[in-house]
């Protein structure tokens, strides 16, 4: 398959490729085989000469005995004493070169002798003789046997000479010399009789297995030529066979390409007719950057009057006035090209289209598919609706910043309300008063209330959450709200129980602030809406999925399940009565909900009408860790000293006597400054220790005054605590003021705790 792939499988070339392999797969094999004939005739050969040099040591060997023998027989008949000394010396050397041969003969190797070349040993050559012992032969015990005679007849050569020597200078004992020597060569005699028989042993035996490995090397060539012969009629017969086969194949099967190639021309024809109806222009460009296919639809795309107008153009012609880039070929990527853009057409119109630039192949050479398809109706639609939803978005956030305008403007009548209800609650009242405080008191603070789930109601729309995660401790946090939650159920008479199980951390990490208001949401909604029975608050951790789950059960009025629904919708209510019956903008699971999801969580509800309700929420979060605990934290703080000089900036006249009341109450006299501007001036005069800073106040808006105030504080060397008081609520506006250097920020309406909140954080920086 993979061959057939790489080929575009193309039968006449893979019957090619296969006859191919199988003459490669002869030729190959036919090596091998000869490979194998020439390896076995070279280890006949080399049996064959070793054998030879077997046969020559064997001659070479019985030449040297014959010569020790002749040697002896000199020695004897000769009566010259300087002639005996050199006999000696040449049997002598005769035994050495014995000895020389029965270690070649034994464990293999190389022998040099000289040989005479005429008859009077006038002239020697070298002749060397290399020999390699194959197997254990009978010979070897001839050479066992003929080692040690050398030895003794080494031995009897030097005796003799020494007795013959004695023999002549010696004549009073010449006749005991006589029978010494006459001894002596009986026993040499006998060591070279049997030398002699052994090497003539070793010759013939040399010259019979000389004859018959040379006899089976003439067999094995015989041999080698027949199977030769007939491997190449065999391989030269089969070859020719599957030739005639594949070339009878290969006309058949281009006899068949000629009727596909009929056939491939009628679809070729019906797939241009198709091309041409598509509603989708295609453009072909071959390698020299001209346009060589075009259909109809990118005819009109292009606004031609024929596709004559637009073939043998380049691309660069074509697409005229157009970003150079749009050509592919300026990059030579093999690559996809998407791209949306607008071209002109031959009437001077601008069309947006969607274009595609593929390399493809033709006939073996690079060309480009490029496809067109006309999005300009699309693009004017998508240009409304974007112009639509900017529209949408700029309401969105015009109405956010009237929300927040009207918040501001409604939390500062409602900051004199409040705070000088806080006042009035300290002085003395009868208990009619009492009643009627505690009625506005309410009232102040559900409206505060609605104004907070408006504010956050705005800000989810415009985008403008923002989480802030810390570390905190999330069981104190819950126990704490619920010390609140528990006075509004004791009022109405209904039992709230609290479950938390052991597994909840009690230091997590998340905002807990966004949880706080979640959670009291959910609770308030279920004592709201439960007039007997009880609410109970359920806890738990999952530590594989580092989730805590919230679930509050009410036995209240229940929800039916058509509106369960629409139960997280802006502004719903189960029921149109309830907002009568209990009062409430609606906003508050809609926020909920959109905080939850913000955190990453989950928010859910199961109930049945009359039966009770089951709100949950699930939320990822951190394991946190415990602080360390601040030694000042421990500490009761005390108010700082009455001598502390105070500035209250705002432009509100009854803020301004509310502010002044609620520091009198304190022991503290404070100055007003109606503007920033006069903020400035009255720090630069008296340079106050504590400035409570309005934020929005005509001539000089509070943030400009703080800077300034800054500046001159930086300049006199002297420490400013400055307090930011607004009625913006928002996190953006905290954050503006601590980014300028504000040490506190006072969110309107506030009240008495809260200016002393502000006291202590002073007293507390000054005391560090």
């Amino acid at each position: 398959m993979k061959l057939n792939r790489l080929l575009h499988k193309d039968p006449i070339i893979e019957k090619v490729l296969w006859l191919t392999i199988i003459a490669a797969s002869g030729f190959f094999l036919n090596n091998l085989i000869n490979s194998y004939i020439l390896r076995q005739s070279n280890t006949l050969t080399s049996e064959t000469k070793n054998l030879l040099a077997k046969k020559e040591l064997g001659i070479s060997l019985h030449s040297r005995i014959t010569e020790v023998k002749s040697g002896f027989l000199e020695m004897i008949i000769n009566q010259d004493k300087r002639a005996v000394y050199f006999i000696n010396k040449r049997i002598d050397k005769n035994l050495t070169e014995v000895d020389k041969i029965l270690q070649v003969l034994s464990k293999g190797g190389y022998y040099a002798q000289n040989l005479p070349v005429n008859f009077y040993n006038s002239n020697y050559i070298s002749d060397t003789i290399f020999y390699e012992p194959l197997k254990k032969s009978a010979y070897n015990i001839e050479i066992i046997d003929i080692t040690p005679k050398i030895i003794e007849l080494n031995r009897l050569s030097r005796l003799l000479a020494q007795y013959k020597i004695n023999h002549f200078t010696d004549t009073g004992f010449s006749k005991t010399y006589e029978n010494q020597i006459k001894g002596l060569y009986k026993e040499a005699e006998t060591y070279l009789q049997r030398a002699i028989e052994n090497s003539n042993r070793i010759f013939y035996d040399s010259q019979q297995e000389y004859q018959t490995i040379r006899k089976k090397r003439e067999e094995h060539i015989a041999s080698i030529n027949y199977f030769q012969i007939l491997w190449l009629f065999g391989i030269s017969a089969a070859t020719l066979v599957f030739l005639v086969f594949i070339i009878r194949r290969i006309i058949q099967m281009v006899d068949s390409r000629n009727e596909v190639k009929e056939e491939l021309l009628k679809k070729q024809w019906a797939i241009e007719k198709i091309l041409d109806a598509i509603p989708v222009g295609f453009i072909i460009f071959d390698n020299n950057y001209k346009v060589i296919r075009v259909n109809k639809e990118a005819v009109h795309l292009f606004g031609a009057a024929h596709e004559k107008n637009i073939l043998d153009q380049t691309c660069k012609q074509l697409f005229i006035n157009q970003d150079a880039n749009i050509c592919p070929f300026v990059t030579g990527s093999e690559s996809i090209i998407y791209n949306e853009l607008s071209i002109n057409t031959f009437l001077g119109q601008s069309r947006d289209v969607i274009k595609n630039a593929t390399i493809i192949e033709i006939d073996g050479k690079k060309a480009v598919l490029e496809t067109f398809i006309d999005i300009t109706k699309r693009k004017e639609i998508e240009k409304q609706l974007i112009q639509a939803k900017e529209a949408a978005v700029m309401a969105t956030q015009e109405k956010s910043k009237f929300l927040a305008s009207m918040s501001h403007e409604i939390r500062t009548p409602l900051n004199g309300i409040i705070g000088m209800l806080s006042l009035l609650q300290k002085t003395t009242l009868n208990e009619k008063q009492k009643d009627f405080l505690d009625v506005i008191q309410v009232s102040s603070t559900n409206l505060a209330s609605i104004i907070n789930d408006i504010l956050d109601f705005s800000k989810i729309e415009a985008g403008l959450i923002q989480l802030d995660y810390h570390n905190f401790d999330f069981i104190s946090e819950i126990l704490n709200n619920l010390k609140v939650l528990q006075l509004k159920a004791e009022e109405k008479g209904i039992q709230l129980t609290l479950e938390i199980d052991h597994l909840v951390p009690r230091f997590v990490i998340a905002d807990s602030m966004r949880i706080k208001q979640v959670f009291i949401n959910l609770v308030s909604n279920a004592i709201k809406f439960t007039d007997d029975g009880s609410v109970h608050i359920a806890i738990n951790f999952s530590a594989e999925l580092q989730l805590i789950r919230v679930e509050v059960i009410d036995t209240g009025i229940g929800i039916s399940k058509d509106r369960l629904h629409s139960i997280f919708g802006a502004f719903a209510q189960s029921d149109s009565s309830i907002t009568r019956t209990y009062g409430g903008t609606g906003l508050g699971l809609t926020i909920s909900k959109e905080l939850v999801e913000l955190m990453g969580g989950q928010i859910g509800v199961t109930s049945e009408l009359l039966r009770g309700s089951r709100f949950w929420f699930e939320l990822p979060v951190k394991t946190g860790s415990e602080p360390i605990q601040n030694i000042l934290d421990s500490e009761t703080l005390e108010m700082p000293g009455k001598n502390v000089k105070i500035l209250i900036a705002e432009d509100n006249i009854i803020n301004q006597k509310v502010a002044k009341a609620m520091f009198h109450k304190f022991g503290f006299a404070v100055d007003i400054a109606n503007n920033g501007l006069e903020a400035v001036e009255l720090y630069e005069k008296n340079q106050y220790d504590m400035i409570f800073m309005d934020l929005q106040m005509p001539v000089m808006d509070g943030l400009t005054a703080t800077k300034k105030i800054f500046e001159l504080a930086k300049l006199m060397n002297h420490q400013i605590f400055i307090t930011a008081m607004t009625a913006n609520a928002m996190k953006e506006d905290k954050q503006k003021c601590q980014d300028i250097g504000m040490q506190h920020f006072l969110s309107k309406p506030y009240n008495s705790e809260n200016i002393e909140e502000a006291l202590n954080k002073y007293h507390t920086r000054g005391s560090r």
